[in-house]
Parts: structure tokens; C-alpha cells; sequence
């Protein structure tokens, strides 16, 4: 293999992907929703799109966890500070969303922090609800006898 002008020595090529591409072509699509909203106007009820956004993160965040995966990285830095401490996961992730939302405090006014806060207090006790529900296949399985 060659060596460069900065002294580096390639010691392998991708012949494959030397390709030149180019765009012939540019079509636009989409797709017309038509009839009346799923939901009502949540922009216009903050404390009912609090609600509903609570219970859909925290059901789905907590079904994560409790799949031992994170959604993201306040998840997974959540999930380290309730294993490194001990605490249980929706004090974690409440601890982790306080510091957003108060350093959010400069650039969000504090009625929208208000529901916010909502948001975090009823999504995180979903997390811990749903990760210490039982499933019947959590029971642990009776010993075979050989």
C-alpha cells in the first residue's frame, strides 16, 4: 500500500464504494389527511396535552425500562443513577427532569413549566408503576424434578 504526504500507510480500499453519484431527479409526495383531527386542538388545553403526554411517554419509557432498553439519553442516564444509587427509576428520572426544567426556567415561561412539571411527576411514577407491575411470565417457574 502507498504512503501519503502525512505519513499515514492505507492498509486497505473499498473499491466498491468509489462511485460517483448524482441526482437526476426530484420528485415531492405526500399525503392529505382529510376529516376531523384524532385528538382535539391539545395546543389549546395545556393541562389535558400534559396529561395525555404523561401517560404516553411514561408507559412507553416504562415498558422500555422494563425491557432493560432506553429511549434515549435522559432514559439511560435515568436507569444509571437509580443502579449506581439504588433509588428506585421514577426518582431518577424525576431527579434528571428537575435539572432540565429548571434550567429551562431562562427561556420557557414558568406556566409552561408548570405543565411540564405535571408531565414529569405523572410520567415518572408510570415508569416506576409499570416496571414493578407483575406479568405472569415474571413468575419465576417451578423446579422440574429428574
Amino acid at each position: 500500500m502507498a504512503i501519503d504526504k502525512k505519513g499515514t500507510k492505507q492498509i486497505a480500499d473499498n473499491r466498491k464504494a468509489r462511485h460517483d453519484y448524482f441526482v437526476l431527479e426530484q420528485i415531492e409526495c405526500g399525503i392529505e389527511l382529510v376529516g376531523p383531527p384524532l385528538w382535539p386542538q391539545l395546543a389549546e388545553m395545556p393541562l389535558l396535552a400534559a396529561v395525555v403526554g404523561a401517560l404516553f411517554v411514561g408507559v412507553g419509557a416504562g415498558l422500555s425500562v422494563r425491557a432493560g432498553g432506553a429511549s434515549g439519553g435522559d432514559d439511560a442516564l435515568a436507569m444509571c443513577i437509580a443502579h449506581v444509587t439504588g433509588m428506585g427509576i421514577q426518582w431518577a428520572y424525576l431527579s434528571t427532569d428537575l435539572v432540565v426544567l429548571g434550567l429551562s426556567l431562562t427561556y420557557i415561561p414558568l406556566r409552561r413549566i408548570g405543565y411540564s412539571l405535571l408531565t414529569v411527576l405523572i410520567s415518572g411514577q408510570l415508569i416506576g408503576l409499570v416496571q414493578r407491575l407483575p406479568l405472569p411470565w415474571d413468575r419465576a417457574q417451578p423446579e422440574t424434578m429428574e
